[in-house]
């Protein structure tokens, strides 16, 4: 029994540290874009603004998928 509770508390470390990782690795993958302007003088959100200048720019089939972080009075969006 305390075999088992030593290497489960070992695997949930080995777990913990790999996902620490996978999570640094994710970060280092996304692009900051910004200065998207917001308003009304816009037709479209700037999310989709810069999706579909990126399916032009990369020649894509589809848009991509965009998640957005908003700081202060910036507009960043994360790829």
């Amino acid at each position: 029994m305390t075999s088992d509770v030593t290497r489960m508390k070992k695997e949930l470390a080995t777990l913990r540290d790999r996902c620490e990782d996978l999570e640094a690795r994710s970060r280092c993958c996304n692009i900051r874009i910004i200065g998207v302007k917001e308003g009304r003088e816009h037709e479209k959100h700037p999310s989709q603004i810069v999706a579909d200048m990126l399916k032009v720019s990369l020649g894509l089939d589809k848009s991509p998928t965009l998640d957005r972080h908003k700081t202060g009075s910036h507009r960043r969006l994360l790829l």
